[in-house]
């Protein structure tokens, strides 16, 4: 399975691009002006976080990588 680390890197690329997108719209409906500081403050602990906690889910395991999770019946 060769392609097994590159969705996972894809998988890791994705999660990280919608914290920091959800962080974006955050910052701006709150008319924050986009810095190093409020990046660090408000949108940085989120991506973070989630790379700390989510191998304890499984999130990049290689199930996840194949997408052999089973849609709710």
């Amino acid at each position: 399975m060769s392609g097994a680390p590159t969705r996972r890197a894809l998988l890791v690329a994705g999660d990280i691009a919608a914290f920091v997108a959800f962080g974006l719209v955050g910052l701006a409906s709150h008319d924050d002006a986009l810095t190093q500081t409020t990046f660090a403050r408000a949108i940085l602990p989120f991506p973070v976080a989630w790379l700390l906690i989510a191998p304890f889910f499984g999130a990049f395991s290689a199930r996840a990588a194949e997408g052999r999770y089973p849609v709710a019946n």
